[in-house]
């Protein structure tokens, strides 16, 4: 027999499962980390710059909504304005350490011509399609969140491993009751543990 006292006596144990909920917590501040590292270091510039067109253009052409005015980067190639693609631009600084336009030497092999910014209106159908086909490459919503759910999801099994067996203990404790002090009756094997652990 053993009369420690057991860690956490005199406190009330939680009702909610309170370690898978700070899983899930966790989780989920994993998944936006993961987001913004995507975003920031595996699109390319363009990718980055039209996220929230892309995303304003496809909800606006989904309600029908009036043609809008949006930012487009456009390069010249063979005497035409044309739309410029992911792999067409990036973005370096100058001298001075401001953040300026320059062509990929894909496109200047090519003979495109420097890019530049306008600000025209168009339909949202029409933006959309633009971005989808020439920055994103048909891949949709997915290039934004499939790695960040993998990642989100190899985290969130990796600690409902770890809190749902406590969560599930301390509910136990909470219907049978748990010793908080006095003799104890135990095992050869806990007793051992326990004088080691001491």
């Amino acid at each position: 027999m053993t009369n420690a006292r057991v860690t956490g006596a005199g406190y009330w144990m939680p009702t909610k499962p309170l370690a898978t909920m700070q899983a899930v917590t966790l989780t989920v501040l994993v998944v936006v980390l993961a987001a913004f590292a995507v975003l920031q270091f595996q699109l390319t510039y363009l990718q980055r710059f039209y996220v929230t067109s892309y995303l304003k253009s496809g909800i606006r052409a989904r309600l029908h909504r009036p043609d809008t005015t949006y930012t487009q980067v456009r390069l010249t190639w063979k005497g035409h304005a044309v739309f410029a693609s992911s792999d067409d631009v990036r973005q370096v600084q100058d001298a001075a350490g401001h953040p300026v336009l320059v062509l990929s030497s894909d496109a200047k092999r090519a003979g495109a011509e420097q890019p530049y910014v306008v600000t025209p209106t168009v339909p949202n159908a029409e933006m959309y399609h633009l971005i989808a086909t020439y920055i994103y490459q048909d891949r949709g919503v997915l290039v934004f969140v499939r790695t960040p759910l993998i990642i989100g999801g190899v985290t969130l099994v990796a600690l409902l491993a770890w809190s749902i067996p406590l969560d599930i203990r301390r509910a136990r404790e909470r219907r049978q009751g748990a010793h908080l002090r006095g003799a104890e009756i135990v095992s050869t094997a806990e007793f051992n543990r326990r004088v080691r652990s001491a």
